[in-house]
């Protein structure tokens, strides 16, 4: 039921928002549609996400109201790219004017979305599917359910070629703001992630501006509220030991971490398998890998893995069929478990390493011609035979055998016909 309650939720959200197409209606009703379902929301005892929902949700809707009666304001299209970001945010449950604080409209719209996502996802994904079907550049603020740790969703849902970033900033409390992107970074169709981390009371703004034609440009902004460290306890919230990675297929950066090994962070697997063979023999079901964070500050764990033979040849950093990406932040002793079932390939490295645990890759050494057993039966049977590499058994031209398949010790570029 519940699957057939979000189809009808998009629905009444795509048909309203399609009645017109002047601009700006979009990004106005869609963001009407989204606080008046949110504003009626019954909220259960302790449930501390729901009511800071709804509180910012009619904040919003408040404030929103004001500014177009009185003909000021942004005219309802929220989270717009300039929008004034302050460090305020009003944590009574009260919507009268005085308890919302002084944020505006888009400021509490964009904090409405952050506290929605625990328990009304499908409010959400509605509002997005209907942002995206009119084909918006949406900023969106990722709860990941530790407020040290939030991200933001820049989804491109426009039908153009890559965009490129004009300009973006990202400000994190009172820190000096940055780009959130370079200028010029080539973003991707659909989601390009930005991971943040942040201490306590510190409030987060993202804008950016990205253009497919350097013609026209699009922006959007979204803002995360500042949260406050658990009773009793100084500073941050201790994080938890033990985080799972999420799985996503397109990589969150467009460009991996340098290479090189990071004393400070160890990699465990729980299988064991011989990584020498490309392909190597598929991870068993419950597969993991754990990388560990022993280093005194802050690092981001980058993996790929691949599940099927098509991906390779597909650059490492593309998109391909089997092909899965995850990039992770943790603390310091915090361990990073990676679901690996079914991967034949992959690797994981790290970023934001320190200086001091870092080691460079020693200098690339000339390159022997590649040997190898080398077999072509046929591994996918969708596939054309794809050769499978074993370490050499022998001198070149001599029979061997890998995995199980007859081959031949190939010296080469090229594997044998």
């Amino acid at each position: 039921m519940k699957g057939f309650s979000t189809r009808l939720l998009l629905w009444a959200f795509l048909a309203t928002a399609l009645m017109t197409t002047r601009p700006g209606f979009a990004q106005e009703h869609c963001g009407d549609i989204l606080l008046q379902q949110l504003a009626n929301i019954t909220v259960q005892n302790n449930d501390q996400d729901s009511a800071l929902a709804v509180q910012n949700a009619r904040c919003a809707q408040n404030a929103s109201a004001a500014s177009r009666s009185s003909g000021t304001g942004l005219g309802g299209g929220y989270a717009s790219f300039n929008f004034d970001y302050t460090q305020k945010h009003g944590s009574s449950q009260s919507t009268s004017s005085s308890d919302c604080g002084s944020e505006s409209s888009d400021q509490h719209f964009s904090a409405a979305l952050y506290y929605a996502q625990v328990q009304h996802s499908e409010v959400v994904n509605a509002w997005k599917a209907c942002m995206l079907e009119k084909h918006q550049f949406v900023c969106m603020p990722q709860n990941q359910n530790d407020p040290s740790n939030p991200q933001i969703d820049a989804d491109w849902g426009i039908l153009s070629a890559p965009p490129k970033v004009v300009t973006s900033r990202i400000s994190i409390g009172n820190e000096p703001g940055e780009d959130a992107w370079p200028k010029g970074t080539q973003l991707l169709l659909g989601d390009n992630l930005r991971f943040i981390h942040r201490q306590p009371n510190q409030s987060v703004s993202v804008g950016i501006e990205a253009t497919a034609d350097n013609v026209a440009g699009k922006s959007c902004a979204a803002w995360i509220p500042p949260y406050q460290a658990g009773p009793g306890k100084a500073g941050e919230e201790k994080p938890p030991s033990i985080i799972k990675a999420s799985w996503s297929s397109r990589p969150a950066v467009a460009v991996p971490p340098p290479p090189g090994m990071c004393t400070c962070v160890s990699i465990t697997r729980s299988a064991t398998l011989d990584l020498s063979i490309w392909p190597h023999a598929p991870s068993p079901n419950g597969a993991t890998d754990t990388i560990t964070n022993n280093c005194p500050t802050v690092i981001s764990a980058f993996a790929m893995i691949d599940t099927l033979v098509r991906a390779r040849g597909v650059p490492p950093m593309m998109p391909a069929q089997g092909r899965s990406f995850s990039y992770e932040t943790l603390q310091p002793d915090q361990k990073l478990i990676l679901d690996v079932a079914g991967s034949i390939a992959g690797f994981a490295s790290i970023d934001s390493c320190p200086a001091s645990a870092f080691v460079p890759p020693p200098p690339a050494l000339p390159q022997k011609p590649p040997f190898a057993c080398v077999s072509n039966k046929r591994i996918d049977p969708q596939e054309s035979p794809v050769p499978r590499l074993c370490p050499p058994q022998g001198e070149p031209g001599t029979d061997c055998t890998c995995n199980g398949y007859p081959g031949v010790n190939w010296m080469g570029a090229l594997p044998p016909p």
